[in-house]
């Protein structure tokens, strides 16, 4: 494993178990990937965050599984100290933590160029377990959202396009 990989996954995990100001805490805090940009300029944004079993911060992506859910509920928001997105969901699915690092994982940031991005996009958009109907193009800022599925044995993934407002 390399430094920087060895690196990644302390530095982020740091976060599942500390508050954003460095305060030890069980249930930890939402955090960005650490290598994404803090003003969500990234081709993808991943945000971490537990399952909470009180419904608490990104529980309610499991219910992502369910095709009435996203129709009640198709976006999400997301306000920064920059400004703030609406963010249209195209893509819902259980990822195996074994795929990070790989040409098809939801985790990745490295795209060679546009056309492995559109590719990747593509990729992601077949796996969802829900009908969204929205289009993704390799223009477009995204926003993956992972928690634990409800036996924490994979990971659940949301994924939208980011739309300034």
């Amino acid at each position: 494993m390399s430094d920087n990989k060895k690196y990644n996954i302390i530095y982020n995990d740091y976060y599942l178990s500390h508050l954003f100001d460095g305060t030890p805490s069980k249930v930890g805090s939402l955090f960005a990937d650490f290598e994404n940009k803090p003003d969500f300029s990234d081709k993808n944004t991943i945000v971490y965050g537990h399952n909470m079993r009180d419904g608490s911060m990104l529980a309610t992506l499991n219910c992502y599984a369910d095709q009435s859910y996203f129709e009640e509920n198709p976006k999400m928001y997301l306000d920064t100290p920059h400004g703030g997105y609406s963010v249209e969901i195209f893509s819902a699915f259980s990822a195996k933590t074994s795929e990070s690092g790989t040409d098809v994982s939801p985790w990745r940031l490295d795209f060679k160029d546009d056309g492995a991005y559109s590719t990747w996009i593509a990729n992601m958009a077949a796996r969802s377990v829900i009908e969204t109907g929205v289009m993704v193009t390799g223009s477009d800022k995204v926003l993956t959202l992972s928690t634990c599925n409800a036996d924490g044995s994979q990971r659940f993934i949301v994924m939208g396009k980011l739309i300034q407002k």
